[in-house]
């Protein structure tokens, strides 16, 4: 009788056994830390804001030319 009752235990744990690591995966930590969030949260950020600029400065630029060259008319009556 004990020898069955062991026998039982034994099949049971080596029946439930490949069940325990699944149940331990769901508790992985995540893959990124939230410092590493962070980071990329203000880099993002820095990117927009300098592509902002560059817009506001690409706008600014398309009014003033630096261009102060002027044409000259071609000279008049000689050929």
């Amino acid at each position: 009788m004990k020898i069955r009752l062991l026998a039982g235990f034994l099949c049971a744990g080596m029946l439930f056994a490949p069940l325990m690591p699944a149940a331990t995966a769901a508790k992985k930590k995540p893959a990124m830390s939230e410092d590493m969030r962070e980071a990329i949260a203000f880099e993002r950020h820095k990117d927009q804001a300098d592509a902002r600029q560059a817009r506001i400065e690409a706008a600014r630029q398309a009014g003033h030319s630096a261009d102060r060259t002027q044409n000259p008319a071609p000279p008049a009556g000689k050929k």
